[in-house]
């Protein structure tokens, strides 16, 4: 690669901006929209390993320092400068010996306490590098048969309209469910992830079991009878791994172009039927969510990381003059043709008040622990359905990773689905997971109901895993 070629582009970049805020002074979205471009192309660099820090900390140090800015916070919010930005550009670690497991149960459980009686449908049971993992969903309103309203409580409405009354959330008393597992060891649980609607919960056992256990029983109250539930571990029969041939950096404009189609499909999804309930007019074109993106396409062509050939840049051309967003600074002509999941997710976008009416409140039973890719390791926990949309639970693991922070650096493995009607779906996170961690990631259109089965499609660097997978509706 053209270290020295990529350097001084991040620095010509830093002096063009630089002079840009010096000609506008006090203008302090020409300063934040210059310093979002300097981090997005020096992350991207970063990211392929074109260089470290050890550049891009001082280039971003010097441009804060000639604005006196030294307490800037970066556009992200992650603290001062491109080091707190950036983290670890360590290389992958090696993972361990031991394989995931992972098991779709669909089980409902009853649930007896002081305060709620109803139940919980078990989703999955896993055993990854956090130990062992049962994932639940508990409906609310079957936590309260004596209240068929349920608890209410009362918040400020949308935009300055009056106070509305919402159904609030039951708890579930989850520190008083105890396991047992077929050699007669109990476990005591924790909460261990990220709770979703409808209730749903991720708990960890305490101490780790055995990896070849046949059985588990599980109590939700003292005195109460244990539910059985049966461990026939989901095997490898639908799974295929096949090798790529794109380098990291097309890797990298892939993982961008999925959260730009992400983006463009579900901001008109929340935003429209708010309109349309306010009876105000529709927004326009999409937010500027591409400026700098052709600053980072040449960057990657200056450094040498991107082939010279390669139909990536105009494929996000095309991409971006598809979904009508503005900024991208792409001088590579669109191309004719787009890879099949991004084509797909454009053929089959329906108008946000079409989606919302298709979506029904439900969960499906569906689990998987997947191959290695990358050192990463991904082990799939359910699925979760309503008006707000589709949400696949995960678990990632190995060396650390981002699903899905910034793509600007990020070269985590992307997770595509492919559902039996013909349907692709983008994922994307309200926030960054990193690490070994359990994940609420979006399915971007949200699944129809009636969905079949779906394919996992998760592309890396060095192959694509395709797990197909059925789901059993609850």
């Amino acid at each position: 690669m053209h270290r020295e070629r990529a350097e001084t582009f991040l620095r010509l970049l830093a002096e063009a901006e630089l002079r840009r805020a010096i000609a506008q002074p006090g203008d302090r979205a020409v300063v934040a929209g210059g310093l979002s471009r300097i981090m997005r192309v020096a992350g991207a660099l970063t990211a392929v390993q074109v260089f470290g820090q050890e550049v891009t900390g001082p280039v971003l140090d010097d441009f804060e320092l000639a604005l006196g800015m030294r307490r800037i916070r970066s556009p992200a919010g992650y603290g001062r400068g491109l080091r707190s930005w950036m983290g670890s550009s360590a290389p992958p670690r090696g993972t361990p010996a031991v394989p995931d497991v992972a098991v779709p149960i669909g089980q409902a459980i009853p649930v007896h306490g002081e305060e709620v009686s109803g139940e919980v449908t078990l989703l999955s049971y896993a055993q990854t590098a956090s130990g062992a993992l049962l994932t639940f969903v508990a409906r609310p309103g079957h936590l309260h048969p004596a209240d068929p309203d349920g608890p209410w409580e009362t918040v400020p409405g949308p935009l300055g309209r009056p106070a509305v009354r919402r159904r609030g959330r039951v708890v579930i008393p989850y520190h008083q469910f105890t396991v047992t597992d077929d050699r007669g060891t109990s476990y005591q649980v924790s909460c261990h992830g990220n709770g979703s609607w409808p209730g749903e919960r991720t708990l960890r056992l305490h101490p780790d079991p055995p990896r070849d256990l046949s059985w588990l029983d599980l109590s939700t109250a003292p005195g109460e009878p244990a539910a059985r539930i049966k461990l026939t571990p989901a095997g490898r029969s639908g799974v295929t791994v096949s090798p790529v041939t794109r380098s990291p950096a097309e890797q990298l404009l892939n993982n961008m172009a999925m959260r730009l189609l992400a983006t463009g499909a579900i901001f008109p999804q929340f935003v429209l039927i708010l309109l349309t309930e306010m009876a105000l007019e529709p927004l326009g074109p999409l937010p500027d969510t591409t400026d700098g993106l052709g600053d980072v396409i040449a960057a990657l062509q200056a450094s040498g990381a991107l082939p010279p050939r390669s139909p990536v840049p105009g494929q996000l051309a095309a991409l971006c003059a598809r979904l009508n967003v503005t900024g991208p600074g792409i001088t590579v002509p669109p191309a004719r043709d787009l890879p099949e999941p991004w084509l797909g997710m454009l053929t089959h976008q329906q108008p946000a008040p079409a989606r919302a009416a298709s979506v029904r409140d439900g969960c499906a039973a569906v689990a998987a622990a997947l191959p290695d890719l990358d050192g990463i390791r991904l082990s799939i926990l359910g699925l979760t359905s309503s008006a707000e949309g589709t949400t696949l639970h995960a678990h990632g693991s190995g060396p650390t990773h981002r699903y899905y922070g910034w793509p600007e650096r990020n070269l985590a493995p992307t997770i595509w689905i492919h559902d039996s009607r013909g349907r692709w779906h983008a994922t994307r996170a309200g926030r960054t997971y990193e690490g070994d961690v359990t994940m609420r990631l979006q399915v971007v259109p949200p699944l129809s109901p009636g969905t079949a089965w779906i394919e996992i499609l998760l592309a890396g660097q060095s192959a694509e895993v395709c797990a197909r997978l059925p789901l059993r509706w609850q």
